[in-house]
């Protein structure tokens, strides 16, 4: 407690110091990957690779749910638009491993053998959405005029969208643009 008898402060202290210092870790091996020819950047398991899919899916739709709940009884409209930037995040991350789950990641590109634009565009698109709500969400939040949004629309309504880009992108896998040079990929 502080003198005034309120909470203390310190325990931010050493929060912002553990971000600081993990910050600097991360720019020192980005620096050493990127500097050092022989170290390896990428390392290939599948099992673990299922591992982190399945845990970032379970997050993220845990966080969607969590704030769609905050959302509809709190009637936070940046609460919903927060949850459905997550909610498409956990369809990615659902669709991903799915596909990795069935086997069906060659046909779609996500091999290391035979890569596709397919998972580029999928990256790009239901993350530049979520990126999009989130930053709605923040412009919500501070702006004073609070719009009334449908909770079940704006959770279903974006993650619908993007699914439906991807089905399609995905029966079209020859038009995609490239995003990335094959040649870039195949090595």
């Amino acid at each position: 407690m502080s003198s005034d008898g309120g909470a203390s402060r310190r325990p931010y202290a050493s929060v912002d110091l553990g971000l600081a210092l993990l910050a600097l870790a991360l720019v020192a091996l980005t620096s050493v990957v990127v500097v050092a020819t022989d170290v390896l950047s990428a390392t290939v398991n599948d099992r673990f690779d299922i591992t982190i899919v399945t845990a970032a899916t379970l997050v993220s739709g845990s966080v969607a749910a969590l704030d769609w709940a905050r959302g509809r009884v709190a009637h936070d409209p940046a609460a919903l638009l927060r949850s459905s930037a997550f909610a498409v995040l956990a369809l990615l991350n659902g669709l991903t491993l799915v596909v990795g789950m069935v086997g069906a990641d060659a046909a779609l590109g996500a091999t290391l053998e035979d890569p596709g634009q397919l998972p580029l565009v999928a990256a790009v698109v239901a993350r530049g959405v979520a990126a999009a709500l989130l930053v709605i969400a923040g412009w919500v939040s501070l702006s004073r005029g609070v719009p009334s949004l449908r909770p079940g629309l704006v959770l279903v309504g974006p993650a619908t969208a993007v699914l439906v880009i991807l089905v399609l992108a995905a029966s079209v896998q020859d038009a995609l643009p490239r995003l990335a040079p094959q040649e870039m990929l195949d090595a």
